[in-house]
């Protein structure tokens, strides 16, 4: 599979808060911080420990994570892990598992 570049930088973001750093009251402000910044399509799974799912448009893989970085310091400090993936290969790896399976 291989994607075609139509100008927009899409990018998949999958993130949450260190167990240090994991509290209820910090998602309600993730989510307002989030709507804040343009991110689209958050989503929450909260069955155990806290992950973030959503997209972001940013110019570049560099500007991605450092739009991630500033909006997870701002509610977590330094306590959290995220995976930045672009749109277009998130899209090939999921094609990719249909195949398989």
């Amino acid at each position: 599979m291989r994607c075609i570049d139509d100008g927009v930088s899409d990018f998949l973001v999958l993130a949450g808060p260190d167990p240090c750093a994991d509290r209820p009251e910090a998602v309600q402000e993730f989510r307002i911080e989030a709507v804040r910044v343009g991110v689209r399509g958050l989503r929450v799974s909260s069955g155990g420990r806290t992950e973030f799912r959503f997209e972001l448009d940013a110019d570049s893989p560099q500007s991605a994570c450092s739009l991630v970085t500033a909006l997870f310091r701002e509610i977590y400090g330094l306590n959290w892990w995220a995976q930045v993936v672009p749109m277009c290969a998130a899209r090939a790896a999921i094609a990719e598992a249909a195949v398989w399976n």
